[in-house]
């Protein structure tokens, strides 16, 4: 069995308060990242998550890093 990581990026427009806010308001985003990415990369891609929200420099997001064993049922 490899260990791997799976990285889960939470973006939301940052006119809400926090994440439970923008959950309760239907407008909390969630990206799956499969590959290892840089912490640029996933800045870029939350920016361009930003820009299809139509809310450019105005989201917060969070990033989670947990391991993932080969095998393990989702």
């Amino acid at each position: 069995m490899s260990i791997q990581e799976k990285t889960t990026v939470v973006v939301f427009n940052a006119c809400h308060a926090d994440k439970a806010a923008a959950d309760s308001a239907n407008a909390l985003y969630s990206l799956e990242v499969e590959y290892p990415m840089t912490l640029n990369d996933l800045s870029l891609l939350c920016e361009s998550v930003a820009k299809a929200l139509d809310a450019p420099g105005c989201v917060k997001y969070e990033i989670t890093t947990e391991p993932v064993v080969d095998g393990e049922d989702d």
